[in-house]
């Protein structure tokens, strides 16, 4: 049988936190109360309020539609698509190659046009195998992207360079984006 002293103690331990709230909520009560009695600057301040002004309701219309806007971003996407194929013809390493398609990589049914350069394509078809042979975890695109940030920054150098050598594929690519 338990002593009260030892009931006593874990009755405490367990409402201990209960208890600091309560005292705490407790503090907090009176104290504003009694804070609220006095003339505070804060609540001076609080209690000036500027003068409203009303402001007109804007009402923005477009001039194109829909439909047009979607035209528009397509040919954006072939710009861009023909740009990285010239690019591409210009550009000495095949690992480099930009190619773009349309996808639904998200698992959603809506297709995007997605531009990978070609080492990006073998990683994630080998990244795929490995998984469906159980050779290593399938390792997202993203982590997979940070995972080879050298080859990225190599690729982005090359297309500099390319571009400061072919102006004109610098501007066309420039055009697509």
């Amino acid at each position: 049988m338990r002593s009260s002293l030892a009931i006593a103690n874990s009755l405490s331990i367990k409402f201990f936190p209960c208890a600091q709230l309560l005292c705490f909520s407790f503090v907090l009560i009176f104290t504003r109360s009694a804070y609220s009695q006095t003339d505070s600057p804060v609540l001076a301040e609080a209690a000036f309020q500027p003068p409203s002004v009303s402001i007109e309701e804007i009402v923005v219309v477009s001039q194109q539609t829909f439909q047009r806007l979607r035209t528009q971003l397509d040919l954006a996407e072939v710009a861009l698509s023909a740009a990285y194929n010239d690019l591409n013809d210009l550009n000495d390493l095949d690992e480099f190659d930009v190619s773009c398609k349309k996808s639904d990589w998200a698992g959603t049914h809506i297709q995007q046009q997605m531009c990978w350069p070609q080492f990006m394509t073998e990683l994630s078809a080998q990244n795929a195998q490995d998984w469906r042979f159980d050779i290593g975890m399938l390792v997202p695109v993203d982590q997979l992207q940070l995972n080879n940030r050298d080859k990225f920054d190599d690729l982005r150098e090359n297309i500099r360079v390319v571009a400061l050598e072919h102006p004109d594929a610098a501007a066309a690519l420039l055009r697509g984006w």
